[in-house]
Order: C-alpha cells, then structure tokens, then sequence
C-alpha cells in the first residue's frame, strides 16, 4: 500500500483517508478486511484480530512514556495514588518515563495549595517523576493552563478541516432543548445540531466579533470501537453527542486538552479509572480525526468499599495526609495500592514487596471489574514491612527512624512529661492511647532508662544515652504486633523504664503460685536462692563479653538444671518463666537471651536483685 504522510502520520495514497490504528492492526477504505469487505472493519472482524489477553497483558518491548494527570482541584488520594503508581511502575519496567502532568483547565475549582501538595504527597510515596511542571523538560510546559495557545491551534486545525464547528447556543438554548427532551421521552437528549448547518465564513465573523461560542467535535453517526488492554474490545450501544471540545472561556476540555498532551508528549500508555472507559470513544475519535495513532489504554477496576459503594472521603479513599498522620511508611501504602486490582501472579512472603519488587515484577495483568478494599491488608503491609524496615542496617533506610525511633522517642518523652508533672494515674491514661484504648500502665513504671527528647524537639537524643540506636534494639528483639507509637510504648514499656517495684511485688504471687514446686536441681531450696543462682551465672560474665551468644550459653547451663519436685520431671521454660518475672514482671517478651543482651549485665542483675528481695520477703 502507498502512503503519503499526513500530520506526521501515514495515510493512504489510493484514498487519502488516514490510517485508523485499532489493535494495532491499520486500515484504511480502499484495504480490504479480514473478511474480505472492503471499508471499515467491523466489530466481528476486529474481535478477530483482536490479541489475546496474554499478548495483551505483556510489557511493551520498548520504553514506556507513562504520564499522571492529576487536576489541582483536590488532594492526592488512595485511588489517585494507585493511578501514578501504575504508570510509574510501567514506565520503570521499561526503562521508560514516567510525567508529570497538571490538568488545571477548570480553574474554577482549583484549590490552592493543592499543587504544591501534589508535589509533597508524591515526593513522600518515592514515585520520583522524570517530567514535570516543577523541573521541565523536552515537552513542556506540563501545565495545561501554560498550554492554551496549543489547544487553540489544533482546534482551529479541526475546525478547518470540518471535522469540528463553532457552537453558539447558549446554555438557555440547550437547557430547553434538553427539557423539551425530558418532556417527550424521558431522556436528557443530545446536543441538537442548531448550529451545524452555520457556513464557516459566517461562524468565522460572528466569532471575530466577539459572539461567545465553543468549539464542537464532529462525532462519527456510528460507535466508535475501543481496544483497551484489561476490558479487550469495548464499544458503546450508541454514537457520541457532538462533543465540546473549546469552551467559551477559551479553556479546553479535559477530553481535548488530555488527547493533544498526550499526542504531544509523545505518551504511550494511559493506565487510568475504569470510569474512564466510556469517555474514551471520544478521545479515539479524536486520534482519528488528526491521524494519530492513539496510545494503548489500560483501565483499571473501580475502589469500592464492602458494600461495594464507589470509594469517597467517607469511606476510606481519604487523602494521602491522613496516611502519613497514621504513620503509615509509603513502602506499606504503595504495596497495599499496587494489589488493588494488579494481579502479578504467584507471590511469595504473602505478597510483600518493596517498589522495587514490584518494578522487577510488573506486568499488565489488571483485574477487570470493581476493587474491594479491605483495609486490613494495609495493617498486614504496615507490620511487614516496618519489619523488612528493621532488619535492613543501611544508611539511606529513613523508615526507622521516621516511623519508628523518632515517634517512640517522642511519645514516652509524652509519658515522662506527665509523670515529671505528677499527673493523676487517669489523666494520664487519658492522653496515652494505644491502638485498643486507654492504657493503664502508667502507675507500673519505674525510672526512665533512655535520655529522651524534650516535646519540642524534633528527633531523639542521639549522644551519650544513644537513644536512637537503643530505641531501634528495642523494636529488633521485640515480639509485639503494634506499629504505632503508643501501642509499641506500650508493649515494650520495661524496656523503657524500669519496672516500679511495687509493679514486680504486685506480680510475685502469680509466679508463686505457679512455680512453688520448681527449684533447681540439687542446689537452691527457694525461689529467692533460684535467681541468687541466675545472678552468680551472670556475673560471671564480663562485661565485655555480654552479648546474646555468651549468655544464651549460660541460660543453657542454668535452665538444665530446673525440676519439678513433685514429679520429677525438668520444664526447662519454668526457668525462663522465673527469669522473665524478675526482669519484666511479665508472662511473656522478648527472647530471653535478646532481653538480657539488651539490657546489660548491671541493669539485669539490678533487676534479678530486687526480684530476689521481693521474694525473700513478699508480703
């Protein structure tokens, strides 16, 4: 087939009509079909060539330009968020670009500060764009506000060739249309075609003097067939309305604006809302009429809650600043929105991936039809991956000390103020929270082993106390599910403070009652000669060689030798169980050898000795 160019596009020589691109298979009017008619394909022959989800779900083999989109009219939310992470991650997988683009053509509602938000929210998800409004590049501006005098020339360009008209109805005039159309079947009724019949040469003078129009698309009479990635070939039941795509303030559509961009910046892929399906028969129509060849469109399920209603500020599809109040780190944020309606087959460690998991691992296999989200998956991520967070020593990880050791820090700094301030017990039960309600504890505490931050203060003491480092040991050998900073404060509060002593006495009878039968074999007769034991083993330990291997050595040795009198038998966890009252006044905590190595050889023996003296006297 000979081909001339048309717009930067081949177009066929025999006919002059442009090459339409669907399923990335041309035709043109003079090109026979699959099925041997000559015209347009139809929508039996373009179900035939239409690729397999498998071929359809593949990466592309070159580099991707992904683009977000987002209109500074509200804040970035969860759905937002999953949007730019899809396009980022396909733009990353290729070795692609990923743009940033600001589609703020309805300034009637934008709100302020919402792009300089944008720019923060983004920056705290690490979707790092390459492109953008705030650092340029080879396709700006990215603001489409910055873009007008482009709009303007392409729709002058379709206005010239017929394929759109200047529309000078006023709203009135549509709005008794459209009542006139309620009235008579129940319809809103579309746009009526007042105005194309108005010659150019007389809707070029009326706009030149001033007469208030817009600028309308000429619509095909027949649907206009969409090939998308996810739902496959997808065609209305009927045509489009003639669309605006010039309103009268001079300002583009969003669907005109978003074609000419996209064409412009050289966008191959738009991953974007299901809702958008529909509108995208215009956008083809669109590519058509210029000659362009469309990108590939992935349309993504809906969020919805349980009851399967649309996701709104109502109902957890709140703004990425409240995730960032919950102290939620964005590695958890970003793979509880990735799953959200990606499929990237079989997953180990129960789907828990860092950003750059899911580059290595992305593909195009999106879930058709709505997204449940259960909110309970995004608990799962945030205790995953704050563990992933704690077991990773390298220097540029931040999510430690931004998520943990600096709001641990600062709420037991919280706690220490009210007890320096000698606040009733309530009151201070009142301003500590955990993540099941009032805690109680308060009262339990004894002295303060970290040097903690003052309120004001921004970060943890990090000199001679080594608060920073001491609070992020805590959280290695810790066995609590919490990962907020109060309910961690909580879990871990004896490895805070010491316990108050009236808290170990208190406890005394529980480990009493429980243990009166277990001695150590042959040597002590009594509870208080058992941990006089436990101390002479450590202390001869020195310091120096106080780690969890030295004195996991001597817990061995020590933990052998309890029996039960009664029956004989040698229940080495009853050992554990004594040593556990007397450095925690708990049932349950840390490995044993993790909690000894943590506290140090003079703080446990300290601790052993008070339980030994409760015990020689309990009451």
């Amino acid at each position: 087939m000979n081909t001339l160019t048309m717009f930067g596009r081949p177009a066929c020589l025999s006919c002059r009509a442009r090459i339409v691109t669907l399923v990335r298979v041309r035709y043109c009017s003079s090109t026979p079909t699959r099925s041997g008619s000559a015209g347009t394909p139809t929508a039996s022959s373009l179900t035939s060539r239409r690729p397999g989800r498998a071929t359809r779900t593949r990466l592309p083999d070159k580099p991707a330009r992904t683009r977000f989109a987002p209109s500074p009219t509200g804040y970035l939310h969860l759905g937002s968020l999953r949007t730019a992470l899809y396009n980022y991650l396909l733009a990353r997988a290729t070795n692609g670009q990923f743009i940033l683009r600001l589609e703020d053509t309805d300034q009637s509602r934008i709100v302020s500060d919402a792009e300089d938000r944008l720019y923060k929210d983004l920056e705290w998800s690490g979707l790092v764009w390459d492109e953008g409004p705030d650092r340029g590049g080879p396709y700006g501006p990215y603001k489409q506000s910055e873009r007008l005098h482009i709009y303007h020339e392409y729709a002058d360009r379709l206005v010239e060739e017929r394929k759109a008209f200047r529309c000078f109805c006023s709203q009135d005039d549509l709005a008794t249309h459209h009542q006139k159309a309620l009235d008579s079947d129940g319809t809103f009724g579309t746009y009526p075609g007042m105005c194309l019949s108005i010659s150019e040469e007389e809707a070029n003078d009326r706009a030149a003097q001033g007469e208030a129009h817009t600028i309308r698309f000429r619509s095909s009479p027949d649907p206009v067939p969409v090939n998308d990635i996810v739902y496959g070939l997808y065609k209305k039941r009927l045509p489009e309305d003639h669309f605006i795509i010039m309103k009268s303030d001079g300002f583009p559509t969003y669907h005109f604006a978003n074609v000419v961009d996209d064409h412009l910046m050289d966008i191959t892929h738009v991953v974007r809302g299901a809702e958008w399906l529909i509108s995208t028969a215009k956008h083809v129509s669109l590519y058509d009429a210029f000659g362009w060849q469309a990108p590939q469109f992935a349309h993504v399920g809906l969020l919805v809650d349980t009851n399967r209603q649309k996701l709104s500020k109502r109902n957890m599809d709140i703004g990425i600043d409240s995730y960032q109040r919950d102290a939620i780190p964005p590695p958890a944020l970003l793979n509880f929105a990735a799953l959200l309606g990606w499929n990237p087959g079989s997953l180990s460690n129960k789907g828990v991936m860092t950003l750059d998991d899911m580059t290595s691992k992305f593909d195009l296999k999106f879930t058709k039809g709505d997204i449940i989200v259960n909110m309970e998956k995004l608990a799962f991520f945030h205790k995953k991956h704050i563990r992933l967070a704690l077991d990773d020593p390298s220097p540029e990880n931040k999510i430690v000390e931004d998520y943990l050791t600096i709001p641990v820090a600062r709420e037991a700094a919280k706690i220490e103020s009210l007890r320096a301030a000698k606040v009733s017990t309530a009151a201070s039960e009142s301003a500590t929270q955990d993540e099941t309600g009032p805690s109680n504890y308060v009262a339990s505490l004894g002295k303060l082993l970290l040097q903690l931050p003052s309120l004001g203060s921004s970060k943890p003491d990090t000199g001679s106390s080594g608060a920073h480092e001491r609070i992020r040991a805590m959280l290695r050998i810790s066995r609590s599910e919490a990962v907020a900073a109060p309910g961690i404060v909580e879990a871990n509060k004896f490895l805070i403070w010491q316990p108050a002593d009236s808290y170990i006495q208190a406890s005394y009878p529980r480990l009493s009652e429980t243990l009166h039968n277990v001695r150590i074999e042959e040597v002590p007769k009594s509870i208080p000669e058992v941990l006089d034991f436990f101390i002479d083993r450590f202390s001869q330990i020195d310091n120096g060689q106080w780690t969890a291997k030295t004195v996991q050595q001597a817990l061995d040795v020590t933990v052998k030798l309890v029996v039960d009198q009664e029956e004989g038998k040698k229940p080495t966890a009853a050992g554990y169980k004594y040593l556990r009252w007397a450095l925690l006044g708990l049932d349950n905590g840390p490995q044993m050898h993790d909690l000894v190595e943590y506290l140090g050889k003079s703080e446990t023996i300290r601790r052993i000795q008070l339980a030994r003296s409760i015990a020689s006297s309990p009451y």
